[in-house]
């Protein structure tokens, strides 16, 4: 099991995976949102262990509403899409086309989970063409709460531990109403072959 990545050079293989699946990720979004512009960060490839994902996720103190795929298939792990509860009120409005519409009723979570798969799928088959390997996503599922207790079942892993450290490729992405963040987070045993489709 990989747990260390010495060499620049990976590093910046790693973020151009982030890079590569963000970006079609975006244009999924903008497709739906009717051609809005979407931005994207640089991405980064860390280390984190739950107090550093939680602050990557913005602190404590906020809430999320996040899409959640397993990645199956010749590299195993989890996808995600993480918004602060604003900002997913913001897109499912925008989606929905409808001011009303809330976070907890049934439109408003479908239109939630639906753009995630879109935007999870765009991620995972761009990601696949750029390793030579199909990547197929997990029914998704949508999870709202505090930062923690996102961040904790993002950190779920059937080797490491919550106390343990996980590779996560980091994504952010903003439009000028809604802001975002892509999440791969590749399972231990997955780093090292993931590096080896890179040449690496």
């Amino acid at each position: 099991m990989q747990t260390s990545l010495p060499d620049e050079l990976q590093l910046d293989a790693l973020r151009e995976v982030a890079n590569v699946g963000a970006g079609h990720a975006a244009r999924a979004l903008s497709s739906l949102t009717g051609g809005d512009k979407i931005g994207i960060d640089v991405p980064r490839a860390l280390q984190v262990d739950a107090d550093r994902l939680v602050e990557l996720l913005g602190g404590q103190t906020g809430r999320l509403c996040a899409v959640s795929v397993d990645m199956e298939g010749a590299l195993t792990g989890k996808l995600v899409l993480a918004w602060p509860e604003a900002d997913a009120l913001r897109l499912v409005r925008k989606l929905l086309h409808d001011n009303t519409a809330t976070l907890e009723g049934v439109d408003g979570a479908s239109a939630l989970q639906e753009a995630g798969n879109i935007m999870v799928s765009a991620c995972l088959t761009a990601v696949g063409d750029l390793v030579a390997l199909p990547l197929l996503p997990s029914v998704p599922t949508t999870r709202r709460g505090t930062t923690l207790e996102v961040a904790r079942e993002m950190m779920k892993d059937k080797v490491l531990r919550m106390d343990g450290l996980r590779w996560v490729l980091e994504a952010r992405m903003f439009s000028q109403t809604v802001c975002g963040q892509l999440l791969l987070f590749p399972d231990a045993e997955s780093v090292a072959p993931l590096l080896a489709q890179l040449h690496l």
